[in-house]
């Protein structure tokens, strides 16, 4: 049986959510993107689609296009 903190947006639920804009048309740069190699084989392409806010158990650690906070 799965976790009452998981799978669902509710009270008491752990709040682990992507803000994604299937619309947003941009052009990768991987000078912009958080990686651990540094680069990307898509980098220069365009592409449609981007996410916009990234929460981990409720605190945000991804928006505006810049990590707000690490995630251990």
């Amino acid at each position: 049986m799965p976790s009452p903190q998981k799978g669902s947006i509710a009270l008491g639920a752990d709040a682990d959510l992507v803000i994604f804009d299937p619309d947003e048309q941009w052009r990768v740069d991987e000078a912009e993107l958080v990686c651990h190699a540094g680069w990307t084989p898509y980098h220069g392409r365009d592409v449609t689609g981007r996410v916009k806010q990234v929460l981990v158990r409720g605190s945000t650690v991804f928006a505006g296009g810049e990590v707000r906070a690490r995630v251990e």
